[in-house]
C-alpha cells in the first residue's frame, strides 16, 4: 500500500512511464469527482508522453445532464471511449487506473482486468471484500476526493495544468464535500485555495453541485420518506432488521441507478438495520434493487431467490414489472432465505495481496 502523496506521485509516474499505453476508468454512474480525477490523469499520462484514454460505458441518456455536457466537451480531447474500444487497445504493457474507486462494484471493467498488465487504484473510499488486487494502491479516508488527490499530486511534482484542469479538479472537490461544508481538513482548503489561484471556475463547480443537490435530494427521499422496517427474528443479544426503501408517494419516478446504491448504503449504516434494499424504477417497466448487509444476512442469496445476484454483502438485480409495491413484497417473504443462524458468521475475506 502506498503511503503518502510523495510516494504516489513517483510510483504512478514510473508506473505510466513503462506502460505502453495508459487507461482510466471510474466508477459506473460517474460524477465530477470520478470524471474530473480521470481527466487530470489523462492530462499527467499524455504530458508524460503516454497515449491515455479514460473509459466511460455508461449509457448517455443515463448520465447526469451536465454532467454529460463536460463529458462531450472534453471527448476528443482526452479520448473518452467505450470499454469495446478499451478491449481493442488494451495489451499485456497496458496501465489500467482506477480512480474514485478501488473494487468491482460499479467497475464497468470488472470482467476484463487480465486484458492489461498492471492495474493502479487511486481512492478515498474504504475497501471491502470487492476490492481489486492491484499491483500499486494508494487508499486515503483521510482526503476528500479523487480530485484532491490528483491536485496534490501534480501539486507535489510542479506538474504544470491548465485552467481546465484547475477548473475540474476544483469542481470534483466541490462535489464530495458539498460545496466544503463536509469531509474537510486543512489541507483539502489549501488545495482548493491553489486550484483558484490557478484559475479554476467556480461556477462549473457550482453547476454541477445543483445537479447534485437534486440527486441528494432523491436519495435523502428514499432514505427518510420511503422506509419501512421489519423485524424478521428475535434474539437474546438482538433482533434482525431489514430496510426496504421506495419511493411510495410516487412509484414511478425514474432514478439513476447509482441513487439506490446510495441509498442502501445509508440504510445499512442505520444503527440496528442488519440488512437494506432500495428500489425503483430506472426506466419505465424496469425496476432496479440495491442490497447492502452486515454479517447476519446474506443478501446474496436472498437477491439470487429473486433473480439477480450478488455477494452476502453487496448483490441488486434489474427487474422487468409495471408493480413495484408486489415486487418489493416477493423481496419481502425471500428475505429469511438470508438469514443466518445466531451463531453463524461470515468468514472474513483474506488481506488484500498485490498482483503478481
Amino acid at each position: 500500500m502506498i503511503e503518502n502523496i510523495k510516494e504516489l506521485r513517483e510510483t504512478l509516474i514510473e508506473a505510466i512511464q513503462n506502460s505502453s499505453n495508459v487507461f482510466i476508468v471510474g466508477h459506473e454512474g460517474p460524477d465530477i469527482d470520478s470524471i474530473g480525477s480521470a481527466i487530470a490523469l489523462s492530462y499527467l499520462a499524455s504530458y508524460l508522453g503516454k497515449e491515455a484514454y479514460i473509459i466511460v460505458d455508461d449509457d448517455e441518456l443515463k448520465i447526469e445532464p451536465r454532467l454529460k455536457t463536460v463529458i462531450d466537451k472534453y471527448k476528443e480531447k482526452y479520448h473518452i471511449i467505450k470499454k469495446k474500444e478499451f478491449l481493442e487497445k488494451a495489451n499485456k504493457k497496458s496501465l489500467l487506473i482506477l480512480s474514485d474507486i478501488n473494487n468491482t462494484d460499479r467497475l464497468s471493467v470488472a470482467d476484463s482486468l487480465g486484458k492489461v498488465g498492471s492495474i493502479f487504484t487511486i481512492d478515498h473510499h474504504g475497501e471491502n471484500e470487492l476490492t481489486v488486487p492491484a499491483n500499486h494502491i494508494f487508499i486515503s479516508l483521510n482526503v476528500s476526493s479523487a480530485c484532491e488527490i490528483i491536485t496534490r499530486v501534480l501539486m507535489n511534482g510542479k506538474i504544470p495544468y491548465d485552467k481546465e484542469i484547475a477548473s475540474l479538479l476544483y469542481a470534483g472537490i466541490a462535489l464530495d464535500t458539498k460545496n466544503f461544508d463536509l469531509n474537510t481538513n486543512g489541507k483539502t482548503h489549501d488545495t482548493a485555495e491553489k486550484l483558484l489561484f490557478n484559475g479554476a471556475n467556480k461556477e462549473l463547480a457550482e453547476e454541477l453541485l445543483k445537479e447534485e443537490y437534486d440527486s441528494y435530494c432523491r436519495v435523502k427521499g428514499l432514505v427518510i420518506s420511503g422506509a419501512v422496517f421489519k423485524k424478521y427474528t428475535e434474539s437474546v443479544s438482538a433482533p434482525t432488521n431489514v430496510a426496504f426503501a421506495l419511493n411510495r408517494e410516487r412509484p414511478k419516478q425514474i432514478y439513476y441507478k447509482e441513487e439506490f446504491a446510495k441509498a442502501a448504503n445509508d440504510l445499512i449504516n442505520l444503527s440496528g438495520v442488519n440488512a437494506a434494499f432500495a428500489m425503483g424504477y430506472v426506466e419505465p417497466g424496469i425496476v432496479h434493487i440495491s442490497a447492502r448487509s452486515g454479517k447476519r444476512v446474506d443478501v446474496g442469496i436472498i437477491m439470487e431467490k429473486m433473480g439477480g445476484g450478488g455477494n452476502s454483502q453487496l448483490a441488486g438485480g434489474k427487474f422487468q414489472t409495471e408493480d413495484i409495491l408486489g415486487l418489493e413484497n416477493e423481496l419481502m417473504g425471500k428475505v429469511k432465505y438470508g438469514i443466518r443462524e445466531e451463531e453463524e458468521t461470515i468468514e472474513s475475506p483474506p488481506p488484500m495481496q498485490k498482483r503478481p
